[in-house]
């Protein structure tokens, strides 16, 4: 019974053969082809998409909000690495004896 199978589902009988199998739209057949997203829409999806990062100083001192991890290591301030962030939100740990990173805000 197997073998049948194997041998039915071979070349132009296996179900992901032609059209219907490949992806349904590359390149300029994609409705999206040739188009970007807005700034406003790119930061409507990492907020959506992005964890979001409170930082502290040493002293539980509130010093900013990022939408994002990669937000957070693109500010020329905090001087860590996304990895490190992600590694050590909400740990409690402090990082570079500056930081504490967590993913909700801290009173």
């Amino acid at each position: 019974m197997a073998q049948e199978r194997s041998l039915y589902n071979k070349g132009s009988r296996n179900p992901m053969f032609g059209p219907k199998g490949r992806a349904r739209a590359p390149g300029v057949n994609n409705p999206f082809f040739g188009k970007t997203h807005t700034t406003e829409t790119k930061i409507k999806m990492s907020k959506a998409k992005g964890t979001p990062i409170f930082v502290y100083d040493a002293n539980m001192q509130f010093i900013d909000f990022f939408t994002s991890a990669n937000a957070a290591a693109a500010d020329y301030r905090i001087e860590v690495s996304r990895p490190t962030i992600v590694k050590n939100l909400d740990t409690g740990r402090l990082i570079n004896n500056k930081y504490y990173f967590y993913s909700s805000e801290r009173i």
